[in-house]
């Protein structure tokens, strides 16, 4: 499928030619007062973990949000009930106790920089990412963003 939607839409873009190849980074012992206030300062979404120049996970805003959480507010469909939700509320009076590796995902998808435009823009269809980062042996060499490759394959 990737392969035809390249072939159909005309794209040969790789992903060397549209990755950002500087990308936020944390330390996975950073607190999550540190990487909340980095990601608020820098105006970002996520940040790539980053222990010993090896990824070892990532971090989004969401996620943050999603550990404070509870489990069965996920599964209920109205929530017009809560007013506070104590569990995020005390997620953020810890926040200088609770290092990121606590919250970071793994980093479940990543491409090579030779990898397509439109194989990306599919992974982040399929996955629902906004970003994927790029790995050339076991390093992270940049992040391809849903936004830079989506332009590149909808305007190039």
């Amino acid at each position: 499928l990737e392969q035809e939607l390249a072939g159909q839409i005309g794209r040969e873009s790789i992903l060397r030619d549209i990755m950002e190849e500087e990308f936020p980074v944390i330390s996975p012992e950073a607190t999550l007062k540190q990487a909340i206030d980095f990601l608020y300062r820098e105006d970002i979404l996520f940040a790539l973990v980053v222990e010993k120049g090896n990824l070892v996970g990532e971090i989004t805003l969401l996620e943050v949000i999603k550990k404070g959480i509870p489990h069965y507010a996920m599964n209920l469909v109205n929530l017009g009930f809560l007013r506070t939700l104590e569990p995020l509320e005390n997620v953020l009076q810890n926040e200088e106790k609770i290092r990121v590796r606590e919250v970071m995902s793994p980093v479940t998808v990543s491409l090579a920089p030779d990898s397509s435009v439109v194989e990306a823009v599919v992974k982040m269809a399929k996955e629902r990412r906004f970003f994927i980062p790029v790995m050339e042996k076991e390093k992270a060499v940049g992040v391809v963003t849903l936004k830079n490759s989506v332009i590149r394959v909808l305007r190039a």
